[in-house]
């Protein structure tokens, strides 16, 4: 039978709770029930019930509020948010008799404040961001601060971590920040705890006043003060550096370097000034501290009056070429300046052609101290149209500022760009290879090269011929004789306008056993083909076409000399007024002694730029008339 005497309840009559968490207390009835309940004193019914060995939960709608355990004869209650000063009993029932008098008291007690600090002291550069969050617990909260300088910046009553957040900090942020946490609740409890911020700065400098001198001045000097010390105050790395707009020119260093001590002065002596030195000159400090290394900077003009400087060029002589439209562009700067550009023809000059002046104020490229900057200067255009014929004239161009006059002297020249060399033949092959090719009269301007082309790329210029108004040239190259390789050569005319060249063609070492190309073999090789401009001649094709075996006595019977612009080797008529037996002795062809009375020098055949396909000829009208060129 259930007896009031054996119901206990625990903790009791008190049960202490922490504010905001739950409480649990036990019901203990060894005498056999049935059934269990959880009531407040003094109110009608009960929050729940519980049936032994059959249910020990807490109903679905009431979950939110309350917990229980069962374990034997004893029950855990558990109240979620329990309410101070309330009384709850337990009620066991059994075969309908309720028993349950013994009750225990809720007594809430504040949860008193506490924080905790991530560190204690932050470094940081001026003009960064920092967050310094404050990380506190207690309940009930009343409030929570960050107070600096005896003044509170921010205020929360929330209870969660509250962040100080500071945006680009100046020097003036520096010090003690203190979090502070409030419990109000039965009395008043506090929680405190600070944090240094220390903010790192660089000092501050006062360059020296803008500076105007002349060009030529001596011992000019660039200050830069410090006016108020840095934190920390240990400087380093001082520096000046020389710009012109945006573009960095040239390192300085200062002429008092620091000692240890901190300086308060530095300064910069240029010992003889030049328009170079024309520009900004900006002063440059290092502190080293906890955050890193800070630099601080200031700057100065340096404004230097010389007369105008002309941009330098390789060379003073602009090339013209005739028939084609040509113009001379001419550039200076100057400070102050230019307020005068002029341009007259030397006397000793022959005239010029008519042309046509323009003066422009625009920004042009210099070189300062071997580095290319933008500056405002003066262009001046001579447009000379197109050139009609060849000239040569000196002109002196005078540029003017208030400081002085620059004068610039330059020549203007005009030349035919080079023809082509024409009419290229090779001439007498024993021990060596006989060039000959047409001149372009006049071309005392040009010069001749006979190039060895090579299959790396690398050209080889193995001779130069300067142009002397012949008619024709002639050059033997004597190093075939010891060559067991192929050769390509190449003939070009060049001048200060450029390079013109011919096609290319092979010379081709001959083995003794070889056998010669005979021209009918030659002309099946062109034919139903499209012949490439690049005309390799061989030796064996300066044989007759008739010729046969190459180790037999040959007759050239004319055709010692052969047109590079001919797709293949053409018979000319037999005008010529001598010719020459080729034997072909270990790989060389020799000049046979007899030459049956033709000893002259024959003339150079007319071969005229043409189609490859207008020398060749149907191949029955080859076999009759031997592939004939009458050169007209």
């Amino acid at each position: 039978m259930l007896s009031e005497s054996t119901i206990f309840i625990e903790p009791a009559p008190i049960a202490n709770a922490t504010y905001g968490k739950p409480l649990n207390f036990t019901c203990t009835c060894p005498d056999p029930w049935q059934s269990a309940s959880l009531k407040i004193l003094g109110e009608s019914g009960f929050k729940f019930a519980i049936f032994k060995d059959v249910y020990c939960q807490v109903p679905i709608d009431r979950e939110r509020f309350y917990s229980v355990a069962c374990s034997g004869d004893t029950i855990t209650f558990g109240i979620l948010h329990p309410v101070d000063n309330v009384t709850w009993q337990c009620i066991f029932a059994h075969n309908s008799v309720n028993i349950g008098n013994n009750v225990t008291k809720v007594n809430i007690n504040p949860e008193k404040p506490d924080i905790t600090m991530q560190q204690l002291t932050y470094v940081i550069q001026e003009g960064e961001d920092v967050s310094i969050p404050c990380n506190f617990i207690g309940n009930p909260i009343s409030n929570v601060t960050w107070e600096h300088n005896n003044s509170t910046i921010k205020w929360s009553d929330l209870r969660q971590p509250l962040t100080l957040s500071l945006k680009n900090v100046s020097r003036s942020a520096a010090g003690d920040y203190t979090c502070k946490v409030t419990v109000n609740y039965k009395g008043t409890f506090f929680a405190s705890e600070t944090v240094s911020l220390v903010v790192e700065y660089p000092p501050t400098l006062k360059p020296s006043n803008k500076t105007t001198v002349r060009e030529g001045t001596s011992d000019v000097r660039l200050f830069c003060d410090v006016v108020t010390d840095g934190n920390p105050a240990k400087y380093s790395n001082l520096i000046w550096q020389h710009w012109i707009g945006n573009t960095f020119i040239r390192k300085l260093d200062p002429d008092n370097l620091p000692n240890g001590s901190p300086i308060k002065t530095f300064s910069l002596t240029m010992q003889s000034i030049s328009f170079n030195d024309i520009g900004t000159y900006v002063c440059l400090t290092t502190s080293s501290g906890v955050g890193g290394n800070i630099t601080q900077s200031a700057s100065t003009e340096l404004v230097v009056e010389a007369i105008p400087r002309i941009p330098p060029r390789t060379t003073n002589i602009f090339y013209g070429q005739v028939e084609k439209s040509f113009e001379v562009r001419l550039e200076c700067v100057g400070n102050p300046p230019v307020s005068s550009l002029k341009v007259n023809t030397k006397l000793e000059s022959s005239p010029p052609p008519f042309y046509n002046k323009t003066e422009i104020e625009k920004p042009i490229r210099f070189s300062i101290y071997d580095t290319e900057v933008v500056m405002n200067g003066s262009i001046l255009e001579l447009k000379f149209g197109i050139l009609k014929s060849k000239f040569k004239s000196t002109f002196v161009l005078s540029a003017e500022n208030p400081v002085g006059i620059k004068e610039y002297v330059f020549l203007v020249e005009a030349y035919y760009f080079p023809s082509e060399p024409f009419h290229i033949h090779i001439k007498e092959f024993k021990t060596y290879v006989s060039l000959e090719w047409k001149g372009t009269i006049p071309d005392l301007d040009m010069k001749y090269e006979i190039v060895e082309k090579n299959i790396s790329g690398h050209d080889q210029v193995v001779y130069r011929l300067p142009g002397s108004n012949l008619p024709s040239y002639t050059y033997s190259m004597t190093n075939f004789a010891t060559k067991n390789t192929d050769s390509i050569i190449q003939i070009c005319a060049t001048n200060v306008l450029g390079k013109n060249c011919s096609s290319t063609f092979k010379v081709k070492h001959i083995d003794p056993d070889s056998k010669s190309i005979d021209s009918k073999d030659m002309k099946k090789i062109y034919d139903g083909i499209n012949p490439t401009f690049e005309t390799y001649l061989t030796p064996d094709l300066m044989t007759s076409q008739k010729s046969g075996h190459a180790n037999h006595r040959l007759n050239a019977d004319g055709n010692e000399y052969a047109s590079v612009d001919d797709p293949a080797i053409l018979k000319m008529n037999s005008e010529r007024d001598h010719y020459f037996d080729f034997i072909l002795d270990n790989g060389v062809y020799l000049v046979d002694g007899d030459t049956k009375g033709k000893n002259g020098v024959p003339k150079l055949p007319y071969r005229p730029n043409t189609k490859e396909s207008d020398y060749l000829t149907a191949g029955d009208q080859m076999e009759e008339k031997g592939w004939d060129n009458d050169g007209k």
